[in-house]
């Protein structure tokens, strides 16, 4: 059994890093649906793992990760509370988001600004 739950962690791990990968070489957005949950299931399996050998510290990381990543996924999919509007004026105003932070064509966004 400590063995499989060792197994967890190193898999949880391996999640974390390859999402944080991804983000980075522009394969994945981390604004996106996917990141928040390949984070959520990272977590899950350290949490896993501490079955075994517990510690306060890790826990509690995974605890954040696993909260704000729920939290993340709501307000996507506008079950939250945050994501109702409430207007406030009689003609509300619109922000809308730049490409490069909604990860929507970044990369291009990118290279059209260095040229």
């Amino acid at each position: 059994m400590p063995l499989l739950l060792q197994i967890c962690g190193v898999i949880g791990s391996i999640v974390y890093v390859g999402g944080f990968v991804l983000v980075q070489c522009d394969i994945a957005c981390g604004n996106g649906t996917a990141y928040s949950v390949f984070k959520i299931i990272a977590a899950a399996l350290v949490l896993l793992s501490l079955i075994d050998s517990f510690n306060l510290a890790a826990f509690l990381i995974q605890i954040g990760f696993i909260g704000f990543g729920l939290w993340g996924l709501a307000r996507r999919t506008g079950t939250s509370a945050d994501r109702k509007e409430t207007p406030t004026r009689s003609t509300p105003l619109r922000y809308e988001r730049p490409a490069a932070l909604t990860c929507e064509g970044a990369p291009r966004a990118i290279r059209e600004q260095a040229s």
